[in-house]
C-alpha cells in the first residue's frame, strides 16, 4: 500500500514538473493538498531532491529570469520568491545577483510613453504619476522609479 501511495505521489509530482520547476514547499503543498501522509511526502521530497528533479535555487534564479522579462521588479519577485518557500538568504542573493532597475524602468517608462501618447495627450504631471503607480504596482523602489524616469525624459528630451 505505502509503495503504490509513493509511486502515485511521485507520478504526480513528475506530471507537475512536467509544466514547470516547482520548489520543495511547492511540492510539498501540492502533495498535502492531494492528503498524502507525512512520510510519503517526506519520501518523495527527498527521491526528487537526490535525483535534482527540484532544487531550490536552480527554481529561484528561473523564476527570477522569467519574470525580469516580464517587467517585474525586485520587491515583486522576492514576494513571489517568498510565497514559493524561498529562504530569505537564498531569495537576497538572486535579487541581488544582477538587477539593474534603473535601466530596466528606463526601457519600460519608454515603451508606456509611446502607448500614452497613442491615446492622447495626458500632462506632464499626469503622465509621470502614472508611470510611477505603474512601476511601483510592478515591484521596483521609488527612487530606481524617480531615477528611470527622469532617464527616460532626458532620453525623450522632455523635462520633468
Amino acid at each position: 500500500m505505502a509503495k503504490r501511495d509513493f509511486q502515485k505521489a511521485l507520478d504526480y509530482c513528475f506530471l507537475l514538473l512536467r509544466y514547470r520547476q516547482r520548489s520543495r514547499l511547492e511540492i510539498i503543498r501540492r502533495l498535502k493538498a492531494r492528503k498524502y501522509r507525512k512520510e510519503i511526502i517526506a519520501r518523495v521530497v527527498e527521491y526528487l531532491q537526490d535525483r535534482d528533479y527540484i532544487n531550490d535555487k536552480h527554481f529561484a534564479y528561473l523564476y527570477m529570469e522569467s519574470y525580469l522579462k516580464r517587467g517585474w521588479g525586485p520587491r515583486k519577485i522576492d514576494l513571489g520568491l517568498k510565497k514559493a518557500g524561498i529562504p530569505y538568504a537564498l531569495r537576497k542573493e538572486v535579487i541581488s545577483r544582477d538587477i539593474d532597475c534603473r535601466d530596466r524602468i528606463a526601457d519600460i517608462v519608454r515603451e508606456k510613453l509611446k502607448s500614452y501618447r497613442r491615446r492622447g495627450g495626458y500632462s506632464c504631471q499626469k503622465t509621470r504619476a502614472r508611470l510611477i503607480r505603474y512601476l511601483s504596482g510592478r515591484g521596483y523602489r521609488y527612487r530606481d522609479i524617480l531615477e528611470g524616469v527622469k532617464r527616460a525624459f532626458k532620453t525623450e528630451n522632455e523635462d520633468i
